[in-house]
């Protein structure tokens, strides 16, 4: 779904010519895996989470600088895509800010 195109000035569409792009998708999938797997430690989840909210609003700039370095107008997906990831991590990271307020909620009744 991620896969980094770009269209170079011909009309060509190169698939190794955006590779800052894979290398953050690629990134972002093993941390968002990754964060998945703390479940016990939500506070490290939460840590992560944020960190991969705030990577993936950094990969927002990379399709529009990407004109600038490598000459290719860079695909649909690569504008969408970090948009859909902050997205997704700011309702990850509320889930489990959620999670902790209720078992802090649930330890003040005991």
């Amino acid at each position: 779904l991620f896969l980094p195109v770009s269209v170079s000035n011909g009309g060509m569409i190169s698939g190794l010519g955006y590779t800052p792009f894979a290398v953050l998708c690629g990134w972002l999938v093993v941390h968002s895996i990754g964060s998945i797997f703390q479940f016990k430690n939500r506070k490290l989840q939460m840590r992560l989470v944020w960190a991969l909210l705030i990577i993936s609003a950094l990969g927002l700039a990379l399709p529009f600088l990407a004109p600038m370095f490598i000459g290719a107008q860079a695909h649909w997906l690569a504008y969408i895509a970090p948009i859909v990831w902050v997205l997704l991590s700011y309702l990850a990271w509320r889930g489990i800010h959620n999670d902790d307020q209720l078992v802090k909620s649930m330890d003040r009744l005991r």
